[in-house]
């Protein structure tokens, strides 16, 4: 299939397949759908009136004699009342254990300033005795309408007798007790981190680039501390013991609700990114049933997590344990995808890499003008890592946000794919929201794939306006230059945090990315960023279905309606082909099926 064809035929055509065998092979009840607008996917976008299911295939999509005739006379019967359904919708990448996990301790309020901010981390001094860890994880600077980091005096005047830190991700704010906890302030530290940021005199401002996660370092040594009694001298600077540490028991119930979640936006497919041992093991005994049948509402693609920063001999390690840990590669329910890591921090923190300097900026706490972002991993041993990759048969991937990062990455797989073909793995650049425009020609080529998050555009694009311009921003998320290329683009989300939809970090109904790409507006601000970069309807409907079916190597089983593939599918509550533009974000879900069964109603 050449490269450009993938826009057009990213699902297999059945459509001239014998349906009596699908029949035949296929058992269990037989449902008729029909009066409604069965929007299919298919190769050439095709518009039926009715489908025909057996068991957890599709028999037949079209007119409503045929595909009646293909029901059989005994089928149930459901009528749409005109309303219009999508193939089950595809999320290409998103963290549902993190979320699921995150407000186990405590519930966290909605923020959008400092002073909110601020009043959240007083309540939780209030709460928290003296000594104890309070923090704030992954709320991102450029989702703060005062654009900008908390100062380390203001988080002082909350408490100084609390460590405290504000964590965006790879960055993180801390206050005075929280420096000297770790180190910082007598020149001592305890976690190594890319950058320390100074005042003019030297001193440390509080933000710190590129450092370790520090609810995982809390949580792990807070657990480790109540299963021994005591704290070794190594966990100290972590340890927070009124942290509540949630029971596999919890943990598991919480994650099937997270997937109910996903089902009730549309979702049908997730793809579980940055995956380690046991987070799989907790997948594992959802699979299998422990909550009851059908505990796994949707399909779960997984990418297991390799730390780039390890030496090569350890990668490669880590890589044969991923391969012999027992997932299967060929299960369309839950199986292994590929491999993720990382190449550079983020656009909303203030540490994605870029080929041009930031500039000193309020907004991201730079005030160094040849400051360019953290670069995690040079090309020489991303170059090695990608194709200790491939030699597993595993399709990579890699956060990479920054221009050079992408161009890092992607020139990776091109010095790979002059000594041995690739294609067939689809390696994928996750995120990339900044492309060098002269560098998506090649991109093409090679057949590299981009996993990118459209809401993100929404969420953060005033931000991004007021510190990058619109110049800079020609190459944000070019939607438009890459599809004329024929770069195949799959649509994800990056949910991380809080469960619900309109409460999560990232938000991820689908229906806010495809109404994002068809406007390019962000909140808070008037200004549109390159509506030269908007795509069609159906074009950001294929982020959600076949395309990201491509990227996951299941084009052949989901993604569009057609006969042969599951019965995965979504009724809608209006006409997504039809509504209004500024309707298209409030779309909601009536009723949500995977394998033939619904798994969520409204």
């Amino acid at each position: 299939m050449k490269r450009r064809d993938f826009l057009k035929y990213a699902s297999l055509e059945l459509a001239g397949a014998n349906v009596a065998a699908w029949a035949d092979s296929n058992a269990g009840e037989s449902l008729l759908l029909t009066g409604g607008k069965i929007v299919t996917c298919d190769g050439v976008f095709s518009i039926a009136r009715a489908m025909a299911v057996r068991g957890n295939k599709i028999l037949a999509v079209g007119d409503t004699d045929e595909a009646a005739a293909a029901a059989g006379k005994n089928a149930r019967t459901i009528d749409l009342q005109g309303r219009t359904v999508l193939p089950g919708l595809i999320d290409s990448h998103l963290h549902p254990i993190m979320a699921a996990d995150y407000e186990f301790d405590h519930t966290v309020p909605e923020i959008e300033t400092i002073d909110e901010l601020l009043a959240f981390f007083r309540h939780r001094a209030a709460e928290v005795p003296a000594g104890d860890w309070i923090g704030i994880d992954y709320m991102f600077i450029t989702r703060l309408r005062d654009r900008r980091y908390p100062t380390r005096a203001e988080l002082d005047a909350v408490s100084q007798k609390h460590p405290i830190y504000f964590n965006t991700g790879p960055d993180m704010v801390l206050n005075s007790a929280g420096l000297k906890r770790l180190g910082f302030l007598d020149g001592a530290p305890k976690i190594s981190v890319g950058r320390v940021e100074t005042a003019s005199d030297g001193t440390p401002t509080g933000l710190l680039r590129k450092v370790p996660a520090m609810s995982a370092l809390i949580t792990e040594a807070t657990a480790k501390f109540k299963k021994e009694g005591r704290v070794s001298e190594e966990d100290k600077p972590f340890v927070s013991p009124s942290l509540k540490i949630a029971t596999p028991a919890d943990r598991k119930k919480r994650l099937a609700k997270q997937l109910s979640f996903y089902n009730s936006v549309g979702f049908t497919t997730v793809s579980p990114h940055d995956e380690y041992n046991g987070d799989i093991r907790l997948w594992q005994e959802l699979y299998t049933g422990t909550l009851g049948p059908g505990s796994l509402t949707c399909r779960c693609p997984v990418m297991m997590n390799v730390d780039q920063g390890m030496p090569m001999p350890e990668i490669n390690a880590r890589l044969d344990e991923i391969v012999n840990f027992g997932l299967s590669r060929t299960s369309d329910e839950f199986w292994l995808q590929g491999i993720k890591f990382y190449m550079d921090g983020g656009m909303l923190t203030g540490s994605a890499r870029f080929l041009e300097p930031y500039g000193t900026s309020s907004i991201y706490g730079i005030t160094d003008p040849e400051y360019r972002g953290i670069l995690f991993i040079d090309a020489a041993k991303t170059t090695d890592l990608v194709r200790a990759v491939f030699d597993r048969g595993l399709q990579p991937t890699a956060h990479a946000v920054g221009d050079e990062a992408v161009k890092t990455l992607a020139e990776a797989y091109i010095a790979v794919a002059k000594q041995r073909p690739i294609a067939e793995f689809r390696p994928c650049l996750s995120h990339a929201n900044f492309v060098p425009l002269d560098l998506i020609p090649k991109i093409a080529e090679y057949g590299i794939a981009l996993d990118m998050q459209p809401a993100w555009l929404f969420m953060d694009g005033a931000t991004l306006l007021a510190h990058f311009g619109q110049d800079r921003l020609v190459h944000f998320q070019p939607y438009r230059t890459l599809i004329d290329a024929g770069v195949p683009i799959g649509g994800g989300s990056d949910h991380m945090l809080k469960m619900e939809p309109e409460r999560s970090s990232n938000l991820y109904s689908p229906f806010l990315a495809i109404g994002t790409m068809l406007t390019r507006r962000a909140r808070w601000t008037n200004e549109v960023i390159h509506p030269e970069q908007r795509v069609t309807r159906e074009e950001a409907i294929r982020f959600y279905t076949s395309w990201n079916a491509w990227l996951l190597h299941r084009e052949n089983r989901i993604g569009s309606l057609e006969p042969g593939k599951y019965a995965d599918f979504v009724l809608l509550d209006r006409d997504i082909l039809t509504c209004p533009i500024d309707e298209i974000t409030r779309i909601t879900p009536l009723e949500t099926w995977v394998d033939g069964k619904p798994v969520w109603q409204k």
